[in-house]
């Protein structure tokens, strides 16, 4: 019988292979083969699907079962951890901006198209909003009640890292609020605008200070700590982490305020992501030797943050300056008092603590002589499958700006720790590096934005293969950092 046979909704519902088919709704099919969704867009309109983009030029052996997809690293050519620029996959323009501190209460960038080989231009997301400027360290320093030389050693590593990289998009705490009066602020910048994503919520009505760390997580989201309130000197310190959807802007904080019980005075610094957890060590009470904890929290299980005691290495458990993870272990960078040696602790994946790395004065040659208060590794990262660490030394009590300055960078291979940076002694890289960040096939370390009894210090240091480093002083030398680094592609 000749007709015309109307079909509507057809495979508008999929395929269902887990009912018989008299049970199945309209709409769909119990099997198909190549058909697709039409792109014309009009319901119930069916195409064959598009084919597949052929990538070898050989037919591949046997069949194929599967794929998964695998992201090509920007600035590699292979899987060295970007040490080996591409550029067929390297985009052309890659704008660094580094965070200035200009004075007290100012802030703004420096930016560069060249790696800073040139003099770079003052100007990063200001250019497009005069109110999007980094955080200015000097509310951390205020808040802390660190004033005068006796603690400008310990703002060599308590001024924080404020900023990532995510997707292209640099995310970063804002200078633009009133200190204890307003909260601080969260923003993004893609490279040609810059947002507000939010501001950091008070702690039982007290108005936050400023943020310290900030960390991508694993699961695509966002984690910075705070410095809530309270004073370093008298033990008062209050502090919190919080979770930040870049795409939404929605902040959350993570579990209860620091400090928790059983610890009384202890705050969180510095942050990790590893084994699907938030991870980050608590500081504060001073640079003696004291039990401080780590602490883990599971964001969308946990509800309140468990910790682990470091018992096993308490005699020389000293506040956490850094934590990072490295082939599936948590490693632990440490300050020390004078006259005694800066570590690196780490974490085995049986939850056994044990020194990694105990600094040595002969560990390169030159000797750094003694250990000088506040001697600390300052920032760690993973480059070209190495684990690099910045270690810091100005001999001398904590009072004393006077002694000779010396900086290594150490690399640890997964087996044993070896210095790959080792200059003279006051050299113009010798200064507390506070930041590690990996763009574009280099490794950046960035200072900490330490005052001395003469001077502001400001210093870049990269390496594009682990070995040889690159130092840009001079077109940065009078803009003390705010250990800020970032990039956008284009």
């Amino acid at each position: 019988m000749s007709g015309k046979l109307n079909l509507y909704n057809v495979g508008s519902l999929g395929v269902h292979t887990d009912k018989n088919p008299l049970q199945l709704e309209d709409g769909s099919f119990t099997k198909t083969q190549n058909a697709g969704t039409s792109d014309t867009g009009e319901a119930g309109s069916l195409q064959k699907r598009a084919g597949l983009v052929k990538v070898n030029a050989v037919a591949a052996a046997g069949s194929i079962r599967g794929a998964i997809g695998v992201p090509i690293l920007a600035g590699s050519a292979g899987n060295d951890g970007g040490l080996t620029p591409s550029p067929a996959i390297d985009p052309a323009t890659r704008t660094y901006f580094v965070g200035r501190r200009i004075t007290s209460t100012t802030a703004g960038w420096n930016t560069s198209t060249d790696t800073f080989a040139t003099s770079p231009t003052t100007g990063g997301p200001d250019v497009y909003d005069a109110s999007a400027t980094p955080r200015v360290p000097d509310n951390l320093w205020t808040g802390m009640a660190e004033s005068g030389t006796t603690l400008n050693k310990e703002r060599a590593f308590r001024s924080g890292r404020p900023g990532v990289l995510f997707q292209n998009r640099f995310y970063y705490a804002g200078n633009d609020y009133t200190f204890q009066s307003t909260a601080p602020t969260i923003r993004m910048w893609d490279g040609e605008r810059d947002y507000l994503l939010g501001r950091v919520p008070n702690n039982a009505g007290t108005v936050t200070e400023g943020v310290i760390d900030m960390i991508v997580g694993g699961d695509d989201m966002i984690y910075f700590s705070t410095h809530d309130s309270g004073l370093l000197a008298s033990n008062t310190l209050k502090a919190r982490v919080f979770q930040l959807d870049p795409e939404s802007g929605a902040i959350v904080q993570m579990g209860g305020g620091f400090p928790l019980s059983p610890e009384t005075v202890r705050v969180p610094y510095a942050l990790a992501w590893g084994l699907g957890r938030l991870w980050t060590r608590t500081h504060g009470g001073g640079l003696t030797a004291v039990t401080q904890l780590v602490y883990y929290f599971r964001p969308d299980i946990d509800t309140a943050w468990t910790s682990a005691s470091l018992a096993a290495v308490s005699a020389t458990a000293f506040g956490a300056t850094a934590v990072h993870f490295y082939n599936g272990l948590l490693f632990m960078a440490t300050a020390a008092d004078i006259a005694t040696p800066a570590e690196i602790q780490v974490r085995s994946t049986q939850a056994v603590y044990s020194v990694s790395k105990q600094v040595a004065t002969g560990d390169a040659s030159p000797s750094t002589v003694s250990h000088g208060y506040a001697n600390h590794f300052g920032a760690m990262a993973t480059f070209g499958g190495n684990l690099y660490a910045s270690y810091y030394n100005q001999r001398g009590a904590e009072a004393d700006n006077t002694g000779d300055k010396y900086v290594r960078i150490y690399k640890y291979d997964g087996t044993s720790w070896t210095v790959v940076y080792n200059p003279a002694a006051n050299d113009a890289t010798a200064v507390p590096f506070s930041n590690a960040v990996v763009i574009g096939g280099k490794l950046f370390f960035v200072s900490a934005p330490q005052r001395t009894s003469s001077n502001d210090l400001n210093q870049l240091l990269y390496t594009s293969n682990g070995s040889s480093w690159t130092s840009v002083t001079t077109s940065v030398l009078n803009d003390m950092s705010t250990s800020i680094l970032g990039a956008i592609a284009s």
